[in-house]
């Protein structure tokens, strides 16, 4: 189920017409003159008699704002839709590859997605962030991910003065909440925004700026920055915090890719929205490690990528975290087997062995044995025994050198008891030693 709100809705449409075209005025309007006219043409669609159409197309306000491809049939196809659907009708008939968009002059428009999950307590603070941006978004997508507390009550408040979609879903997973948003926009840029994370005013402005100058052997598939990292309460934990992680900015090599955690964050991202079609946006198998595909994907794919060093976004770290969850768990091991098919039968057989057995495989055995000590020191027998188990899926992979290792610690892996014990010796630290 799809909604969209906007200030005066339910009044009259002319009065409504009145106040856009009053904007349209504006410098805002004018560095968008092909852009920014959407609403105000569905609702000058929809506020007069059909025969009266083809004389509103032609007059000049209209003429200065619309497309240069708008026709009358557009614009019935408008009346005859939702809000959403009838700004479709319209917007499709000039949407165009940023790439495109800045060789004719215009500048590339920009949707913001945010996938809402009981976000009750945050999503007004995340949303008024959007509102502030120096440079302000085309369209706010919300998409409600079966939420169970008053989260969509909250944004339908605020959508009373300003323009938002909001999408109702049975809850599907992040991935799926995205790719809808993505789906239901028809903007040239996406910024996704997570919904208890806060945008700083500049991060539209700063980010887009790439997309807007410089000539390119490749296409430019993505600009990300650095972020501030917060805890629950918005209390600043790292300034910069991409400074204190190992990593490096902007990434590209695959190996800088696969050998760590990316963090390169939806939300500090600016993503073009002709490749994240392209590569067919988040896989929604994954419940974790998404984002780290996504990219990966567009770097695989020749896109390239621009690091602004500014933290131009606030990440919430708090205790509904998902890190060590057993969906998050189930997601490592797919993703895993993704970069197996991946890496391995497009790489020499050497370089494969290397970007596996070196970097992806202990990486992903690092994460599997600390869930293995949470679970052993928890009592969880179960937990522990799906991490013993993921354990020897990946090791597989290992380099030789690393299998021998890690081979020392087998008896122990295989006794439940034993590993009680091993936890106490603080074994982890072994295990993270050996596969280092």
């Amino acid at each position: 189920m799809r909604a969209t709100f906007s200030a005066g809705m339910f009044g009259s449409s002319h009065a409504l017409l009145r106040s856009v075209s009053a904007s349209n005025t504006s410098s805002e309007m004018l560095r968008y003159p092909s852009r920014r006219g959407t609403i105000g043409l569905w609702y000058g669609a929809i506020s007069m008699p059909a025969s009266s159409l083809p004389m509103y197309l032609s007059s000049s306000r209209v003429r200065s704002i619309a497309p240069p491809r708008i026709g009358v049939q557009d614009m019935i196809c408008a009346r005859r839709t939702n809000p959403v659907d009838g700004r479709t009708c319209i917007t499709r008939r000039f949407a165009v590859p940023h790439s495109h968009a800045r060789e004719q002059g215009l500048e590339p428009t920009i949707a913001v997605v945010i996938a809402l999950y009981n976000g009750a307590t945050f999503i007004e603070e995340t949303l008024r962030s959007v509102f502030a941006q120096t440079v302000p978004a085309d369209e706010i997508i919300v998409v409600d991910d079966g939420s169970t507390d008053d989260g969509a009550v909250i944004v339908e408040k605020l959508a009373t003065d300003r323009p938002i979609t909001l999408i109702r879903s049975a809850n599907g997973g992040q991935s799926v909440a995205r790719n809808r948003g993505v789906d239901a926009a028809s903007s040239d840029l996406i910024a996704f925004l997570d919904h208890d994370d806060i945008w700083y005013p500049r991060h539209l402005e700063v980010l887009r700026e790439p997309f807007l100058t410089g000539v390119r052997n490749r296409e430019l598939g993505w600009v990300y920055s650095n972020v501030d990292e917060t805890d629950l309460d918005g209390n600043m934990l790292h300034q910069d915090l991409l400074h204190s992680l190992a990593g490096e900015h902007p990434k590209k090599t695959i190996g800088q890719f696969v050998s760590g955690d990316m963090y390169i964050l939806p939300s500090a991202s600016l993503i073009g929205r002709q490749a994240f079609e392209t590569v067919g946006g988040f896989d929604e198998k994954l419940v974790g490690y998404e984002d780290d595909d996504l990219f990966l994907r567009l770097f695989l794919h020749g896109y390239e990528n621009v690091f602004i060093d500014e933290s131009l976004s606030k990440w919430r770290i708090h205790a509904g975290s998902s890190a060590h969850s057993p969906r998050m768990a189930r997601s490592r091991l797919v993703y895993f087997e993704k970069l197996l098919g991946r890496i391995g039968p497009d790489m020499t057989d050497h370089h494969g062995r290397f970007l596996i057995g070196d970097l992806v495989a202990p990486r992903m055995l690092r994460h599997i044995g600390s869930d293995y000590v949470r679970a052993v020191k928890a009592g969880d027998r179960t937990a522990a025994e799906q991490s013993r188990r993921d354990m020897a899926v990946v090791a597989a992979h290992l380099t030789n050198e690393r299998k021998i290792a890690l081979r020392t610690l087998t008896p122990v892996l295989n006794s439940y008891a034993a590993s009680r014990l091993a936890v106490k010796l603080k074994v982890g630290r072994i295990v993270r030693g050996l596969i280092h």
